[in-house]
């Protein structure tokens, strides 16, 4: 198994196809490592005269006051806006459950030597999105009941040292310091599985249960491999988490300065308001960027996929319609 090749012709694919960078767009790209937090510094900055902050001309003892008084005056626009982003997100959660495996089949058509299309690859989406939906929802079910299992060790021994029982306390809160380190490989094996689980839904035609075994499979068999491919997923994520946070951060400043100027040139109602418009902007538009960048990394895992090796695996049905496979190309051996 070449490393070096499946770098390489990952991004040649992708380069190649640039419909792929739409699919990962509408939510089919999957992230390398996961999300960087990128924040602005805050310095002190005065301006202007005592008691007057960055706007110069707004006093800083008026502000509670007044945003106070936006709020409750606002109240409607907030609820309309949050409203919104939840339906945004929820349209492109279940958008993400076509588009995902439209771009990991497309990635496997290309690097077999296949002609592929954007039409095609929306069959495949539309055909697969069933057991992709039920592949997210069986992983939201497990992060959850994982998030509800902290939660109760968590109240236990506040509980517990509040009820003066110090020594069932330090129990219970070792056993959830041991669950937390035991969730951090636990973790990393668990992403590792869905991540080929959702392959082989996509690659092998396999139902939800039966594609997670295959992963569990996977992982069991080819433990090396597979670490390997995600160790170097993770340095190759790293770059491209710094460079999309830069992006991230370049956005972030530019509504933060159209918002400053906001409240110095409209007051703080007005500014309050615009500030709130574009923080929703920005919020839609971290998803897609998010997207964008992972696009190179589900071609990236797709192809390690089909380069495993465990089995030679039964070839995955041509989508009807499609072109013959070019003269003289073969698909590697796995596939």
């Amino acid at each position: 198994m070449r490393y070096d090749e499946i770098v390489s012709r990952a991004w040649a694919i992708v380069w190649r196809h640039p419909y792929l960078w739409l699919l990962g767009l509408l939510g089919g790209g999957e992230a390398g490592v996961s999300p960087l937090g990128f924040g602005l510094p805050g310095p002190n900055l005065q301006l202007g005269q005592p008691g007057r902050g960055l706007l110069g001309t707004l006093p800083l003892a008026a502000m509670p006051f007044q945003v106070t008084t936006w709020l409750s005056t606002h109240v409607v626009l907030l609820i309309g806006l949050a409203a919104l982003l939840l339906l945004y997100l929820l349209a492109y959660f279940v958008l993400s459950c076509i588009v995902t495996p439209a771009l990991i089949r497309a990635a496997a058509e290309h690097d077999a030597g296949r002609a592929f299309n954007l039409r095609l690859a929306w069959q495949v989406g539309l055909g697969t999105f069933p057991r992709v939906l039920g592949l997210r929802l069986l992983i939201v079910l497990v992060d959850l009941l994982v998030l509800i299992a902290l939660a109760l060790l968590v109240g236990l021994t506040i509980v517990l040292f509040a009820a003066h029982q110090p020594a069932a306390g330090v129990l219970v809160l070792a056993l959830l310091l041991g669950v937390l380190l035991l969730l951090v490989p636990a973790g990393i094996a668990w992403q590792l599985v869905t991540r080929l689980a959702l392959r082989a839904i996509v690659l092998e035609q396999r139902g939800t249960l039966s594609a997670l075994g295959r992963g569990f499979q996977l992982l069991s068999h080819r433990l090396g491999r597979v670490l390997l491919v995600w160790l170097l997923g993770l340095a190759l994520g790293i770059v491209a988490g710094l460079a999309a946070g830069v992006a991230l951060l370049a956005l972030t400043a530019i509504l933060v300065a159209i918002s400053i100027g906001s409240l110095a040139g409209l007051g703080v109602q007005a500014g309050l308001t615009s500030a709130v418009v574009l923080l929703f902007v920005l919020a839609v538009a971290t998803p897609p960027l998010g997207g964008a960048v992972g696009t190179y990394f589900s071609t990236y895992w797709t192809l390690a996929f089909r380069r495993l090796e465990l089995e030679p695996a039964v070839p995955y049905p041509i989508v009807p319609g499609s072109p013959p496979p070019s003269p003289g190309v073969q698909p590697p051996v796995g596939t």
